[in-house]
């Protein structure tokens, strides 16, 4: 499952850690985030729009401006990777521009612009 943090904080729901832009939860992270829906401050976070996540889309199954919107978000390139594979895969249906979006984030991310770089205090 897919969850997007659009906030400009991490954010707990109960084990499940979400940092901003798009978290790739596995089995038990997905059996947890579930749980933690109860919780009165998770659902205000939900329901305001911070905390986006579908459950039956899969990330192929959407339009390729959500997929870029997704992707121009996504800072795990284990994520990347697996949303570049999927689209690659889609035989005939593949989409460029999908591909070209998926493929600049991760160039961007692994080749920062120099100008971007900003070194920590001493």
């Amino acid at each position: 499952m897919i969850v997007q943090n659009k906030g400009n904080y991490i954010r707990h729901f109960g084990t499940v850690r979400l940092v901003p832009g798009v978290n790739q939860l596995g089995v038990e992270d997905i059996k947890a985030f579930k749980t933690s829906l109860g919780n009165k401050l998770n659902n205000f976070l939900v329901d305001s729009g911070e905390i986006i996540f579908e459950e039956s889309k899969k990330i192929t199954d959407r339009k390729a401006d959500e997929i870029i919107e997704l992707v121009s978000d996504t800072y795990d390139l284990d994520a990347l990777g697996q949303f570049l594979n999927e689209e690659e895969n889609r035989g005939s249906k593949k989409r460029a521009t999908v591909i070209n979006a998926i493929q600049n984030q991760i160039e961007a991310i692994k080749n920062p612009n120099k100008d971007d770089i900003v070194d920590p205090p001493e």
